[in-house]
């Protein structure tokens, strides 16, 4: 086997390996991982690799997702939103005129929002979140989180 062959292994060995080694940080040890062979070995491991070990290790929760709404011409846009849970909602003003953004239960409220500001909350739990302009009743919405 030419010597160019056996490092294109490895290096792929080592791609391979790289992510194992990442997901079983904090483990018990119990995780088994495939040897690494350093440039100089005669070893060569295929580039399928083994399956991701499952080592007990806590999930890390996938990052959450930000949706906007914007606040134009006294409306929100889009006036409902379906969105999953854990997800961030960023309200921002672009009327000329101050909005709030206020759940109609109260469960989340913002300050006067001037042209430009923002307002973000994170809706972490299943259900349909009303919401209205406190300067503007007229103006409202609905967050629906599924």
């Amino acid at each position: 086997m030419q010597m160019g062959l056996k490092r294109h292994r490895i290096w792929q060995a080592s791609i391979v390996v790289g992510p194992l080694l990442a997901t079983c940080v904090g483990c018990s040890g119990s995780a088994s991982l495939p040897p690494v062979s350093s440039p100089s070995s005669e070893q060569t491991i295929e580039s399928q690799g083994p399956p991701m070990p499952t080592c007990g290790a806590p999930q890390v929760p996938p990052v959450s997702a930000s949706m906007k709404v914007k606040i134009e011409q006294f409306a929100y846009a889009p006036r409902s939103l379906t969105i999953a849970p854990g997800t961030t909602v960023v309200w921002i003003n672009h009327d000329d005129a101050p909005h709030t953004v206020t759940g109609k239960d109260r469960e989340f409220n913002s300050k006067g929002l001037d042209t430009d500001d923002t307002f973000e909350h994170r809706f972490d739990t299943p259900g349909t979140y009303h919401y209205f302009c406190a300067l503007h009743p007229h103006m409202t919405g609905e967050i629906i989180v599924r």
